[in-house]
């Protein structure tokens, strides 16, 4: 999963914000107003309407955030995919929201304990994430950066005729009034 996902600039192990930053320690507090400084900030809205936010290392709008296209399709559960026999990747959305310290991959031995005592989100359905849902997300994400590359290249075109048509018309005007 990991190799597919990498291969189509789509990321995981983002850092989400909780639904409230009060209940967090000072120094949790201090590290995610660090991160609004230094990352891509990736503004979602939850099944509230109350705006959540994620940080990216990676600042290029080139890369998609994997976790924002499962609560879109899927909606809220907790998703897995086993990478391997030591590695899990681990997605818990909650009424809309990616809840923080997920969307990461974790040891197979600590996903395996985490499930045994699932506690708040006993609610949530266990979806283990298969190749075809994730080569649905990796669809939806390669057709949203053809969109992005199709508009990038329709502003550069315009831009360069519009600099094209401002040279013609400058070079027309100097000729008119140097021929006099």
């Amino acid at each position: 999963m990991n190799n597919i996902l990498f291969k189509n600039n789509i990321l995981t192990g983002l850092y989400w914000e909780p639904a409230s930053l009060e209940n967090l320690q000072p120094a949790e507090q201090a590290s995610f107003r660090g991160m609004m400084k230094a990352y891509r900030r990736l503004i979602y809205k939850d099944s509230a309407g109350e705006l959540a936010i994620g940080y990216s290392t990676k600042v290029s709008t080139l890369y998609e955030p994997f976790a924002l296209y499962v609560k879109e399709l899927y909606g809220d559960g907790i998703y897995f995919s086993h990478e391997n026999d030591s590695t899990t990747y681990f997605l818990i959305i909650d009424e809309g929201r990616i809840v923080s310290g997920t969307d990461c991959f974790i040891s197979k031995e600590l996903f395996d304990e985490l499930m045994k005592h699932p506690d708040s989100y006993s609610h949530l359905e266990v979806t283990p994430l298969e190749e075809i849902q994730i080569n649905a997300v990796v669809e939806r994400c390669c057709a949203r950066q053809a969109r992005l590359k199709r508009r990038r290249q329709i502003i550069i075109g315009s831009i360069f005729t519009g600099g094209l048509a401002l040279l013609l018309v400058l070079a027309l005007s100097l000729h008119f009034f140097v021929t006099g």
